[in-house]
C-alpha cells in the first residue's frame, strides 16, 4: 500500500493486521532508522532475542537472495505463544542488494513473520518501492526531511511524555537548528532528557535559556551567536573560541555561507521593491525571532553587491581550507576581520 504523508502517523500508531512487510525509505536516514526501530519494537519488545528476531543487512541478501523468504516463512518459537510471531529486521537495503529478495517475498502466498525493511532513497521507478506500494500485505512508508514545525512538534511531544514542558521559543530553536536529520534530533533530545533528569512538578519547564546551556553542548547556539556577531568586533574572538573547542574551519565557513546566502536572498527581494520586514518573513526556514535584530543590522551593513562577491569568496576560502597544509585558523580569522572592517 502507498501512504501519503498525512496518513503516516495514524498508520504507524496502529498498523493494519493484514500488513506483514514494512518498507521505510527516504532521504532522512535518521527518520528511517527511528521509524524502523519503533515498528520493530511493536512486534518484538526484546530486539536482542535471537530466536524471535533475525537481523539482516543488504549484503546478506546480495550473497543469498533466497534467505529473506526462508527466514520470513519460519514459524515463531513456542514460548512466544499462539499470538507470537517472528520479526525479520532488514537494514541498509537498496535496489541492488535487496530488490530481488523483496520481490520473491511479496510474491509468496503466506508470510508468517513480520518483516521491517530500512532502505535509503528510492525513486518512484524503484522496483522495491513499486512492489511494496502495490502489494496488499505491504506498506511503503516515506521518510522525508521534516520541516522546522514538524521537528518542534516532535520534540515537544517527546519531552511532554518525559514530564517536561518545552517553551515555544525553545521548540522553535530545536526545529530551526536541528531539523533535517531525525537521528541528530533524537540524539540531542536524549542528551537533553538525561541532563534534565526527573521532572519536578513545580519546576518542569524548559525555556530557551536552559536549552542554551545544554543542547548540543552549546555548539549550535555558539555558532548562531558568532553568525549574529559578523560585522562587529565581537566576531573575531567568537570564531577563535569555536575553533579552540574543535569546530572545523570548513564547517564554520559553510555555516557562514548559508547565512550569507539568506542575507543575499533577502537583499534581492528588497532590491525588487519589497520592504525589509516582508522580505525577512519570507525566509525558509523562518528566522528565529530573537535573531531578527542582528539579521536586520547586517542587511543595513552589507549591500547586495558586496554579498554577491562574498559568496564567491567563501566558496574559494572553503576550497583553500580543504587543501593539505593550509592555515585554516588564519584564513577564517582573516575573513572575519575583513567582514568587520567592511561593516565599519
Amino acid at each position: 500500500m502507498k501512504l501519503q504523508t498525512r496518513e503516516i502517523d495514524k498508520f504507524l500508531a496502529a498498523p493494519p493486521p493484514v500488513c506483514r512487510v514494512f518498507v521505510f525509505y527516504g532521504p532522512d536516514g535518521g527518520l528511517v532508522t527511528a521509524r524502523g526501530r519503533a515498528m520493530a519494537q511493536k512486534f518484538a519488545p526484546d530486539l536482542n532475542d535471537p530466536f524471535a528476531v533475525t537481523l539482516l543487512d543488504g549484503d546478506d541478501l546480495a550473497k543469498n537472495p533466497s534467505r529473506l523468504i526462508a527466514e520470513a516463512q519460519m514459524l515463531a518459537p513456542s514460548y512466544l505463544g499462539g499470538g507470537g510471531q517472528r520479526l525479520i529486521w532488514l537494514r541498509e537495503a537498496d535496489e541492488k542488494n535487496a530488490g530481488k529478495a523483496v520481490e520473491n517475498l511479496l510474491l509468496a502466498e503466506n508470510i508468517p513473520a513480520i518483516v521491517v525493511i530500512e532502505a535509503g532513497e528510492l525513486s518512484p521507478k524503484s522496483t522495491l518501492r513499486k512492489l511494496s506500494e502495490a502489494a496488499a500485505n505491504a506498506a511503503a512508508i516515506p521518510c522525508y526531511v521534516e520541516d522546522p514545525a514538524q521537528v518542534a512538534g516532535y520534540v515537544t511531544r517527546e519531552l511532554a511524555a518525559a514530564g517536561w514542558k518545552l517553551s515555544r521559543d525553545a521548540a522553535t530553536w530545536f526545529g530551526q537548528n536541528l531539523g533535517g536529520d531525525r537521528g541528530l534530533v533524537q540524539q540531542e533530545l536524549e542528551k537533553l532528557i538525561t541532563y534534565l533528569g526527573a521532572p519536578n512538578p513545580a519546576q518542569n519547564s524548559v525555556d530557551i535559556d536552559k536549552l542554551k546551556n545544554i543542547a548540543a553542548g552549546g555548539a549550535v547556539l555558539e555558532e548562531d551567536e558568532f553568525i549574529d556577531a559578523v560585522g562587529t568586533p565581537a566576531a573575531v574572538p567568537m570564531v577563535q573560541k569555536l575553533m579552540a573547542e574543535g569546530q572545523a574551519a570548513p564547517n564554520i565557513i559553510r555555516t557562514l555561507g548559508r547565512h550569507v546566502s539568506r542575507l543575499y536572498a533577502t537583499q534581492l527581494k528588497i532590491a525588487g521593491g519589497e520592504d525589509m520586514k516582508n522580505a525577512m518573513d519570507a525566509l525558509q526556514p523562518k528566522l528565529f525571532f530573537k535573531r531578527e535584530n542582528a539579521f536586520r543590522a547586517q542587511l543595513n551593513k552589507f549591500s547586495l553587491r558586496y554579498l554577491s562577491r562574498l559568496r564567491g569568496e567563501l566558496w574559494r576560502l572553503e576550497q583553500q581550507c580543504k587543501q593539505t597544509g593550509s592555515p585554516d585558523e588564519l584564513l577564517v580569522s582573516q575573513l572575519v576581520l575583513l567582514l568587520g572592517a567592511r561593516a565599519a
